[in-house]
């Protein structure tokens, strides 16, 4: 498979277990949560550079999704046989679906979505997106049985 075809891919896939429900912060969905730290910044997105570790805005979910999907993103780089990529950064912003279309109302809340851009060494984006409803985390969310079990999802 060609590295861009690799690299694409790659992006589809973190895209789309980014903001599934199993991605869990402290037994909490992660859309949620971060919905829930970028409202506090007055922010209308979500920025986490997964190679350099930057934070836009900085605070303990975009740190813990940091933490994981740098770790899931090397492990899938390795099993592709370590293709090459000079960035890679996931963006979430709330309000809008971007480009993407209306997707399904599974969940309430407001639109959102999230983009995985990984970088060749060309420099040539390889970027995929996810659209969906996301509400901020709220004290009145129970909070998953997976955080009980010492799991650390991200």
């Amino acid at each position: 498979m060609k590295s861009r075809s690799l690299l694409q891919g790659i992006a589809h896939s973190l895209a789309e277990t980014f903001i599934s429900r199993n991605n869990d912060i402290d037994g909490y969905w992660g859309i949620g949560m971060l919905y829930a730290e970028a409202l506090r910044h007055a922010s209308p997105r979500v920025s986490i550079d997964l190679l350099q570790g930057h934070l836009d805005p900085p605070g303990p979910a975009a740190r813990s999704a940091c933490t994981h999907y740098s770790a899931d993103l090397a492990a899938r780089l390795e099993r592709c046989g370590n293709p090459a990529i000079e960035a890679a950064v996931i963006t979430v912003e709330f309000g809008t679906f971007g480009l993407c279309k209306s997707p399904p109302r599974l969940s309430y809340g407001s639109p959102f979505v999230c983009t995985v851009t990984l970088v060749s060494p060309t420099g040539r984006p390889r970027s995929a997106s996810r659209a969906g409803h996301a509400a901020p985390h709220s004290s009145r969310e129970t909070r998953s049985a997976r955080a009980g079990a010492g799991a650390r999802r991200a």
